[in-house]
């Protein structure tokens, strides 16, 4: 279980470092109804919306020989989808917490509301994401 966080945080930070344009970067989030789209499509999507960035589809190499369970390496496209330009924020999933009742994951001491939300579990990530309309991405 300890493991599996681990990994998660991990993949967290790099969507963050990939994704990250200032010091609000996002927990990913994309918008479901762009699923489907084809490449002539994407292209006429605009390139920003309602605070999401379109992130365009392609091919890539998932996995890695390195470990058994990450094998074997395969081809992989994923369409064009849109994700939230900033992480959400300590305020952002306070009024989530608020709304629907669950617990606030506590936050370091030096966490302020403008900074991203730490210790949120993937099921807590998934009902937020779902609170907003919108889903985490795949694991491509």
């Amino acid at each position: 279980m300890i493991f599996k966080v681990m990994r998660y945080s991990i993949i967290t930070l790099i969507f963050l470092l990939l994704f990250s344009c200032n010091s609000k970067t996002v927990l990913p989030l994309i918008k479901s109804s762009e699923k489907g789209k084809s490449t002539s499509e994407t292209n006429k999507l605009p390139k920003e919306i309602n605070g999401m960035v379109l992130i365009p589809g392609g091919w890539f190499n998932m996995g890695s020989n390195r470990r058994a369970d990450e094998r074997p390496v395969h081809r992989v496209y994923v369409k064009s989808f849109y994700m939230d330009k900033y992480e959400v924020t300590v305020a952002d999933y306070r009024r989530f917490s608020i709304a629907t009742g669950r617990r606030m994951p506590l936050q370091p001491y030096w966490n302020k509301d403008d900074h991203p939300v730490v210790n949120v579990t993937w099921y807590d990530a998934r009902a937020y994401a779902k609170w907003t309309g919108k889903r985490l991405p795949t694991e491509a």
